[in-house]
């Protein structure tokens, strides 16, 4: 599987498919390879990957028979107005002419214009060709139906207690039309990629966080449902805006009442949650304001708690995230805690004990970042990490 993305270069592509079609084939030549490229038309070498799926050959030479290419691609797709205005929020950052030519002129220009052109898109990805158009079969998008029992079924899986299962899958599923009804019925603002995260999530909180805590250690019986409201607020509640947020713990609470609604299967029921918010807060200001140092000038206001809170989870689920807020709303200040704070058996507390050290290499992103500059920063985190497993 190659995970094709916009910094992938035509030469990077050639070699994977040279070394894997030269690949050990348990001594049968003619053993059949399946070459998967994943999210295609997010490169822009799309003129190479048309000769590889539509001519069979690369930079002219013919592939092997026992080779079957299959690729994946997003839609190629506009935004709707609402979406377009949502995302207009924030900085706006203009790049001079002098540092153009200081990074490669008009080839750097002509990059970021095509980024530019991207931005009213659901997906960043490239128009394909015609000649590839012909290959493509449309699978379309799940009804409704469709993904709430695949909803259930991942749900299942992560635990035992069917009452839990069920109030679990219909509070997802209500996160889910919520989260699309904030973003202009947009399908692609919620998946069953945030299914996934947050059955990963729930089991975390579950079988290795809260266990490690005092105060939530010993409610074992309890220790489910804390697992479910943390995990949803995670993947979903940490997303919204403050009023959106009560407006979400409010159809939480009141999820009975919901269920006559849209939101719900009508077979699904639960006792109503009781101050979801409030429930929230006391689980980060417990993780947080117990077991990090506060600096002197330094408070521990809301935002600061939850940045870190949201940062320490993903860290050590190892899930990407980009936290997103004005400047000074203690983005960069709640990673440095961390990395001042948890520094494995050598923490203050007994909490961050637990927890392996966290060493921070920061890479300075703007319109003139380079995928050299990212894979470069990676690269140093990823020696240092192979220097202290030694």
């Amino acid at each position: 599987v190659l995970n094709v993305h916009g910094g992938l270069t035509s030469q990077q592509i050639v070699r994977w498919v040279e070394d894997a079609a030269n690949s050990d084939s348990e001594g049968n030549p003619n053993k059949r390879k399946v070459l998967f490229f994943d999210e295609v038309n997010t490169s822009g070498c799309l003129d190479l990957f048309k000769e590889i799926i539509c001519d069979r050959s690369m930079r002219g030479v013919q592939l092997a028979d026992n080779i079957l290419i299959v690729a994946a691609c997003n839609p190629y797709r506009f935004k709707k107005e609402e979406a377009k205005r949502l995302e207009q929020i924030g900085l706006q950052i203009a790049v001079k002419k002098h540092h153009l030519e200081a990074v490669g002129g008009w080839r750097e220009h002509a990059r970021m214009t095509r980024a530019s052109q991207a931005d009213g898109l659901v997906y960043r990805v490239h128009a394909l060709p015609d000649s590839i158009l012909d290959h493509v079969y449309d699978f379309g998008a799940l009804s409704k139906q469709k993904e709430f029992q695949y909803l259930c079924q991942m749900v299942d899986n992560v635990t035992d207690d069917s009452e839990l299962c069920r109030e679990f899958s219909g509070l997802i599923k209500l996160s889910q039309e919520m989260v699309r009804e904030l973003n202009d019925n947009e399908r692609a603002s919620a998946s069953l990629r945030d299914v996934s995260r947050c059955c990963k999530t729930f089991l975390w909180f579950q079988n290795e966080f809260l266990p490690k805590i005092d105060a939530f250690g010993k409610e074992s019986d309890k220790l489910g449902r804390i697992s479910m409201i943390m995990a949803l607020a995670y993947c979903f509640y940490f997303r919204l805006d403050r009023e959106q947020r009560r407006i979400y713990a409010r159809r939480v609470e009141n999820g009975t009442k919901m269920e006559k609604k849209s939101y719900l299967n009508p077979i699904y029921t639960w006792k109503s949650l009781n101050d979801f918010d409030g429930q929230v807060q006391k689980v980060i200001r417990t993780v947080v304001c117990g077991n990090f140092r506060e600096p002197k000038g330094i408070i521990f206001n809301e935002a600061l708690v939850e940045n870190i809170f949201v940062m320490l989870c993903s860290i050590l689920q190892k899930i990407p995230i980009f936290i997103i807020g004005k400047p000074g709303s203690s983005k960069t200040l709640a990673l440095t805690l961390i990395g001042n704070n948890m520094k494995g058996n050598h923490s203050d507390s007994d909490l961050l004990k637990q927890l392996p050290p966290v060493n921070v290499f920061s890479y300075q992103c703007s319109p003139l970042s380079t995928p050299e500059g990212i894979e470069d920063t990676y690269a140093k985190a990823e020696k240092s990490q192979k220097g202290d497993q030694k």
